[in-house]
């Protein structure tokens, strides 16, 4: 930015309007929240980000990204919630409306179908209807109608020949008229560039990132190509903007506590974190073992992605440090077998803006590294534990054998290593589940050979197979499924009605009383997640989708009666042939479990 002085000048304001010389926090990422399965831990979170963006002077927070992830080699997949869009919508909607709380105005992102960093600027995105809007839609319009997010994003890519940022259809016919949005739309930085007449009568109202030179935009109103109706329209929804952000932070005061934000950022961790496997109990730890850690990442954990989501700070922690400091105890050693009993390496698959992931799995020297380390240390008799500080699905297929316990933490921020640590010694439960499939190898996955596509034409051809639902349809065998997860403990899950009935003309949502009871030695929490599927279906249809979710947490011996809400508009499909959204008024199949492929019993919905 040498030779351009408006960015100098706004760089320079920035810094200024740190108060205090504090340092920035660096939060969990939208994967690691997605796995918390829990809205209300959304909108803790959330809370918490607002908390750090209005002390910093900032207005409107450009987050979060409520796109679905589509395939495990998407760049910025752990920024999203998941592969599920009920997940993504319930999930944004509780972190939207915590954002919100706080007097920052979220900004949903990116509209629509943005999958993939490869030609991003470029792409074409061709897919059909359905899939836009069973898929793709859901996390959009939850953000609208269950948050009243004040501003949505347009995507980079194009939709079946338009760019998002010009694309009528979907800024005013679906977003405005249909969905009732009220906020701002605002292009994403650099997206709307040329022919501004064309994306502000689409339904842009606000080019990023300024200054904007307008003269097209004004030869347009002068003759006639542009109404000033259309002009005045959007200057009133950017002034209405401001107006109602300022009203709402003159009436929600700044709540400023750093210590209360890094806590934040710990729960958030620590109710997404994932274990994946946990072979003789491995885990958790002793407080007197003798561990040595293997993995630079032990040392250095992966806090972010790259790029947009990228955090500057001084604040970070590893599980190395944070097990010597608050476990002393313990032994602790690095990259040494000899006197100790358990090996702990971390791994990581990093990504970030601008570039897919080239392979779904770990960094190269881990990679090559990994099988042979923790085949060593089974046969020294050592017990084995894998951290996974990934961005998403990887390969494990060389090594996974020769690893009792593995433990997935994600992209988790700074306070990822201290988390990590008490999760290893049990001072803290994984409250996770995944939130998307972790596959057995990569040409497994329902997008390949579609991803990311060919020259500037990527072809959704999975349409609303993605995830889990394609896996089932296939019949192929995954590593890990959706929404899996263990614990340190056990639960007994019993289902007392096993036939419902709910009157949809009359009643916009119905209960499953699920109860559930810890029959384990330790606290801990579950996940009583509801699958549905139309018995006789009149479409093509998944084998089945989730529904509705509820997570529990319960102390040792406790039980409780769990009920799970399950609207109406979860078992809406859209009928392409029709052109419209249908809600099928036959007999269905719900299948209550704690992943997609664990279920635990299964009731009749009429």
């Amino acid at each position: 930015y040498k030779d351009r002085p408006f960015f100098l000048g706004l760089i320079d304001h920035i810094e200024k309007m740190r108060p205090d010389n504090t340092d920035f926090i660096s939060f969990p990422s939208g994967i690691n929240i997605g796995a918390s399965f829990d809205p209300e831990a959304a909108y803790k979170i959330g809370q918490a980000v607002g908390c750090e963006m209005r002390h910093s002077g900032i207005d409107v927070c450009l987050g979060p990204n409520v796109d679905v992830a589509r395939d495990p080699l998407g760049g910025r997949n752990y920024e999203m919630y998941g592969e599920d869009p009920e997940l993504v919508a319930a999930m944004s909607a509780g972190f939207i409306n915590g954002m919100q709380s706080e007097g920052v105005g979220a900004c949903a992102k990116h509209f629509i179908a943005n999958n993939q960093e490869t030609n991003r600027n470029t792409k074409n995105t061709h897919v059909s209807e359905r899939t836009l809007r069973e898929i793709y839609s859901k996390g959009f319009m939850s953000a609208v109608k269950n948050a009243k997010v004040k501003s949505i994003m347009t995507a980079y890519n194009a939709i079946n020949g338009t760019f998002s940022s010009y694309n009528q259809m979907m800024l005013t016919d679906w977003l405005r008229k249909e969905w009732g949005f009220e906020g701002l739309v605002v292009s994403d930085w650099g997206a709307a560039t040329d022919n501004t007449d064309m994306a502000l009568k689409a339904g842009l109202d606000l080019r990023l990132c300024g200054p904007c030179d307008m003269t097209e935009c004004k030869k347009a109103v002068e003759n006639g190509q542009l109404s000033e109706a259309v002009l005045d329209e959007r200057v009133k929804q950017i002034l209405k903007t401001l107006v109602e952000l300022r009203q709402e932070q003159a009436r929600i005061p700044v709540h400023y506590v750093p210590d209360e934000l890094l806590q934040a950022a710990y729960a958030s961790i620590v109710e997404g974190a994932v274990l994946l496997k946990n072979q003789h109990t491995v885990l958790p730890l002793r407080t007197d073992a003798r561990i040595t850690f293997f993995g630079k990442r032990s040392k250095e954990l992966l806090e972010c992605g790259t790029g947009s989501t990228s955090v500057i700070t001084n604040l970070h922690s590893n599980v190395f440090d944070e097990t010597i400091k608050n476990y002393p105890n313990v032994s602790v050693s690095y990259e040494n077998m000899e006197n100790a009993d358990t090996l702990i390496y971390t791994v990581t698959a990093p990504a970030g803006e601008n570039v897919d992931r080239s392979i779904m799995d770990i960094e190269e020297d881990d990679r090559l590294r990994i099988p042979d380390v923790l085949k060593t240390a089974k046969e020294k008799g050592l017990k084995t534990v894998v951290i996974l500080n990934v961005s998403g699905p990887i390969d494990m297929r060389s090594w996974i054998d020769y690893a009792d316990s593995i433990l997935c933490i994600f992209i988790p921020g700074c306070m990822g290593g201290k988390a990590a640590a008490d999760l290893l010694f049990g001072t803290a439960y994984p409250g996770g589940k995944l939130p998307v499939t972790f596959p057995l190898r990569y040409e497994d996955s329902p997008s390949y050979p579609n991803f990311p596509g060919e020259h500037n034409d990527v072809y959704y051809g999975e349409g609303i197979f993605i995830g889990y639902r394609n896996y089932e349809k296939r019949k192929i065998p995954v590593q890990f499924p959706f929404g899996f997860g263990l614990g340190y403990t056990d639960f007994q899950i019993t289902v007392p009605d096993k036939s419902l009935t709910f009157n949809a003309l009359e009643n916009d949502f119905f209960e499953i009383p699920v109860n559930v009871k810890n029959v384990g030695n330790r606290e801990g929490s579950e996940v009583i997640q509801v699958y549905c599927a139309e018995k006789a279906p009149h479409i093509l249809r998944p084998d089945k989708e989730l529904v509705g979710f509820a997570k529990v947490h319960l102390n040792k011996g406790e039980q409780q009666q769990v009920n799970v809400r399950i609207s109406k508009d979860a078992l809406y499909c859209f009928d392409q042939k029709k052109s419209s959204w249908v809600l099928p008024v036959g007999s269905h199949n719900l299948w209550i479990g704690t992943s997609s492929a664990d279920i635990v019993a299964q009731a009749d919905l009429n």
